[in-house]
């Protein structure tokens, strides 16, 4: 999107795509950081593989990494999820939403579809590594898992509303930094053994 946006010409869009790779910058090494230690607590990274091992309690909230590793995800899948604290509270519309201004119609469905399906599909790969739930029935699995995915989803609007609005800029460095820090801790704990 930030990519699109920028070669659209607007300055606004431009903007905005500017802001969407400033967020991917400060997101994906904390989440690339927690996916290796989840791949090498598990030996594998194979995905089927690690959510059958957290299921069976072969890997899990018992080992330190893990856990550490968890809290910084889930800070990664809601800001990458596209959840709005970080903006700036001055900011224009124009601005705040500058990645969807060189769209219409039938193409900026197709782009809030794709937004939505990011959402669905992270806060997704989250619940599959870290909270795994046994089903034998995969309709009941498909239904439970649904209805996480929404719990999840109506906690980060929630979080959303109620919470503060910050400058992007300087909130964003300082939260990245601890996500980075702790994404940092769980690699630690894990090289030590812990």
């Amino acid at each position: 999107f930030g990519a699109a946006s920028m070669d659209s010409g607007n300055p606004f869009a431009a903007t905005g795509g500017g802001r969407e790779q400033m967020l991917a910058v400060y997101v994906e090494p904390v989440m690339i950081m927690c996916l290796i230690v989840v791949m090498l607590a598990a030996g594998t990274s194979n995905l089927v593989e690690i959510q059958s091992m957290v299921k069976s309690g072969q890997i899990g909230y018992q080992i330190p990494s893990f856990a550490v590793a968890s809290i910084a995800f889930l800070w990664c899948i809601y800001v990458e999820t596209g959840r709005k604290p970080f903006d700036l509270a001055e900011a224009e519309q124009e601005l705040q939403e500058g990645l969807l201004g060189e769209y219409a119609g039938s193409d900026l469905g197709l782009v809030q579809a794709s937004l939505i399906l990011k959402q669905f599909a992270m806060i997704g790969l989250f619940l599959s590594i870290f909270e795994p739930w046994n089903f034998s029935n995969p309709f009941l699995a498909v239904i439970i898992f649904v209805l996480k995915t929404g719990v999840f989803y109506v906690a980060a609007v929630f979080i959303d509303n109620f919470g503060p609005r910050f400058q992007m800029t300087s909130s964003l460095r300082k939260n990245a930094l601890a996500a980075l820090a702790i994404s940092f801790a769980a690699l630690t704990l894990y090289v030590v053994g812990v």
